[in-house]
């Protein structure tokens, strides 16, 4: 699992992600891929702190871009940092989930503009008891061994109290998707989407629907959350923190141009209610 702690230590200045790329000097990355018999993703992703590399594919990577083994060796002790802190942030993760949410709030006492594109959840903002449940129950069932569900809802639904305070603003786009999924059941989502269709009506939320069926300016690729100045990149139910401004300003943008394809107001309203319409016949 990718933590922020790994990725942000991968990607800094002089983080091993970095080194990486900067041993790779002018030489493509489609072309170390295929030195290396490897899928150029491969290569992305480890230069961009998602993966961590292996040590032989460490000595690999320093045998085709030409490093010395006094680079390689240094490269080496940082994948084993790396690999201490990945380790360190799994554990914390398996002895609960609470301190994991009151760190989230923490961040959101220090924010006051919040813009998040969803695909997989319902904003933290935004859910329901009954849906935050589910949400931490699931993840406790892959990752955790202590069972702190419930304070861990408790805790992130103290999060929800920020929608409503003065000075703060909130921009939330949702992949219509999430409305119509199973998951986590009908009459959940049902309560959910009534929380929904309130939202909409908050003078310091703007909401909007990630239309199917309709033609779009570009795809929804992905899940992000901005928090003023930090932003958290997801997959599932990873999160990579992303602090670097040229990174934060790049999902500012992104989230511009789903705005351009996202529908609001009454368009949205309606496509709430059509999803509330399937659970229920559900």
């Amino acid at each position: 699992m990718k933590t922020p702690q790994v990725t942000e230590l991968l990607t800094s200045h002089d983080g091993l992600a970095t080194r990486l790329r900067t041993a790779r000097g002018e030489m493509p990355a489609k072309q170390l891929a295929e030195t290396l018999d490897w899928h150029q993703s491969k290569v992305s992703r480890i230069e961009g702190g998602k993966q961590l590399p292996t040590g032989d594919e460490l000595a690999l990577w320093a045998a085709a871009t030409g490093a010395s083994d006094l680079q390689l060796e240094q490269w080496r002790a940082m994948l084993a940092e790396a690999q201490q802190l990945r380790t360190n942030f799994d554990r914390r993760f398996r002895d609960g989930q609470q301190p994991v949410q009151t760190a989230y709030n923490q961040l959101i006492e220090s924010c006051t503009t919040f813009r998040f594109a969803e695909m997989v959840w319902i904003p933290r903002f935004l859910q329901t008891p009954d849906y935050t449940r589910a949400v931490l129950q699931l993840l406790h069932a892959k990752y955790g061994s202590v069972d702190d569900v419930a304070e861990a809802v408790a805790t992130r639904q103290a999060s929800v109290r920020y929608l409503y305070e003065p000075g703060r603003q909130f921009e939330f786009i949702l992949h219509e998707g999430i409305l119509r999924s199973g998951w986590p059941t009908p009459e959940i989502m049902q309560g959910q989407l009534t929380l929904l269709q309130a939202a909409i009506g908050l003078p310091n939320v703007r909401l909007g629907i990630y239309p199917l069926g309709q033609r779009v300016g570009q795809p929804m690729t992905g899940s992000f959350e901005l928090y003023g100045d930090t932003c958290y990149v997801d997959i599932v139910i990873d999160d990579e923190k992303r602090t670097l401004a040229e990174e934060v300003a790049k999902f500012n943008k992104e989230m511009d141009s789903l705005w351009e394809s996202a529908v609001e107001g009454d368009s949205a309203r309606a496509i709430i209610s059509d999803a509330m319409q399937q659970h229920r016949s559900a």
